[in-house]
């Protein structure tokens, strides 16, 4: 019986794209991200993306889209913050994945602004108004754990808050652990309410009694 002097070895290649984006201007509108967003939506499992935040904010569709697009991504994405995540930028950054703050790093966190133009007053109070409640799904999503709850309601009355990069380690450590905990209850309660499997065994068939 042939033996081989070296272990046999079947190797497999298979392209791997690594991307770095730099996100270092005010997010604008939509289409100026599309290539990133559709490279976010056909990452495979050995693909990655680094994202550079220092960015002042901007458009909330935008953060939307973005984060959207890293939540259903299958790839490796890796958000930096190497200057000021502010506004929209926080949002990016407590989305991610994966985060790591440089030395630079520090968040500024603050409520909506609106912009008046040549907008009739209707138009902007019912703007408005049909905003609020989706701001408070999508900031209390983003910063819960990362503010307190009662810093939260204080942000929907107009609240600021600037974190420094000690502060920001200090309140990732502790969001961390929240999720931690909200995953395990989750859990927990998951095996807690669903129903035993139906072994066949168990199973009892009626049949129809014949008539005499």
């Amino acid at each position: 019986c042939f033996s081989p002097k070296t272990l046999r070895m079947f190797h497999q290649s298979f392209e791997v794209n690594a991307v770095d984006v730099y996100l270092d201007e005010p997010i604008g509108p939509i289409p100026y991200y599309r290539e990133l967003i559709h490279y976010m939506h056909n990452m495979q499992e050995h693909d990655r993306l680094n994202l550079w935040i220092d960015t002042p904010g901007g458009n909330l569709d935008t953060t939307l889209a973005l984060t959207s697009a890293m939540h259903s991504s299958d790839g490796e994405i890796t958000v930096f913050v190497t200057g000021q995540a502010s506004s929209a930028g926080s949002i990016i950054a407590l989305s991610a994945p994966s985060l790591v703050l440089g030395e630079n790093a520090r968040f500024f966190i603050h409520s909506a602004s609106y912009g008046t133009g040549f907008a009739k007053q209707g138009d902007i109070e019912a703007h408005v108004e049909y905003s609020k409640g989706m701001l408070r799904d999508i900031m209390t999503k983003a910063y819960k754990g990362f503010l307190t709850d009662a810093e939260i309601e204080l942000l929907f009355i107009g609240k600021d808050y600037y974190f420094t990069l000690d502060e920001c380690s200090e309140r990732l450590e502790k969001r961390a652990a929240y999720l931690k905990d909200k995953y395990e209850k989750e859990q927990a309660l998951e095996v807690s309410t669903s129903e035993p499997p139906i072994l066949e065994d168990d199973l009892t068939v009626l049949k129809p009694k014949r008539k005499r």
